[in-house]
């Protein structure tokens, strides 16, 4: 399931993500996306979390294997944004907690 979703460019017609293939992802997908690129990763041997941060902390999409076509969806990623978005729900989580 996770490399049929890979392989047909996140459940879009083939020639849509063929037409499109440097589009960056919508912020609501990251999550989703970042699970298939972290099965993917993790199916062809490696590990996923190494693979991910490695990629957040420099922006270079070859830290992150070709397996299941996951360096191409990395590189969908605006690294900013989802920096962003994490440190965001991080401090969101600790007031909730504090309350």
């Amino acid at each position: 399931m996770v490399l049929e979703t890979i392989k047909g460019g996140l459940n879009k017609a083939p020639e849509e993500s063929n037409n499109n293939q440097d589009a960056v992802i919508a912020v609501e997908e990251y999550r989703e996306v970042l699970c298939e690129i972290g099965n993917a990763i993790e199916l062809g041997g490696y590990n996923a979390v190494s693979q991910i941060v490695g990629f957040l902390l420099s922006e270079d999409p070859t830290h992150v294997a070709n397996y299941g076509n996951a360096r191409n969806l990395i590189g969908k990623i605006d690294r900013d944004t989802l920096l962003e978005d994490m440190v965001k729900y991080y401090l969101k989580k600790d007031e909730n907690e504090n309350n």
